[in-house]
């Protein structure tokens, strides 16, 4: 998995973008609704048994590789290449994670110097 705190644009020669964008859902699980809608951007023939359940277990398997100091609050976007790979029996979809960091800072209530 690609995670990314601040993304290069990628465009093929014409300028055209090579990727889908989904952005993280406002809803109360914002991560599994995303993938739900991009799993269901990238519906096949043979169709998902559960894709809900699908969309749950490809969000936590997210969560468990985000860098230790981003948290799933910080998640702004993820882009997903417009071509799915396939392999053998397996249709790959290839993509990025783009998040914002948070930088907290400390201010003194007062000069301790003086």
């Amino acid at each position: 998995m690609d995670f990314e705190a601040s993304a290069p644009r990628l465009e093929s020669k014409s300028g055209v973008p090579v990727f889908t964008t989904f952005f993280i859902s406002k809803s109360n699980s914002p991560l599994p609704d995303t993938v739900r809608e991009i799993l269901a951007a990238y519906s096949f023939i043979t169709g998902y048994q559960d894709i809900d359940r699908d969309a749950s277990l490809v969000s936590a398997e997210i969560v468990t590789h985000l860098p230790g100091q981003v948290s799933q609050t910080d998640l702004e976007r993820i882009e997903v290449l417009r071509p799915v790979f396939y392999r053998d029996n397996y249709a790959l979809l290839i993509g990025r994670i783009i998040y914002t960091r948070t930088k907290e800072t400390a201010c003194p209530a007062r000069d301790l110097a003086g």
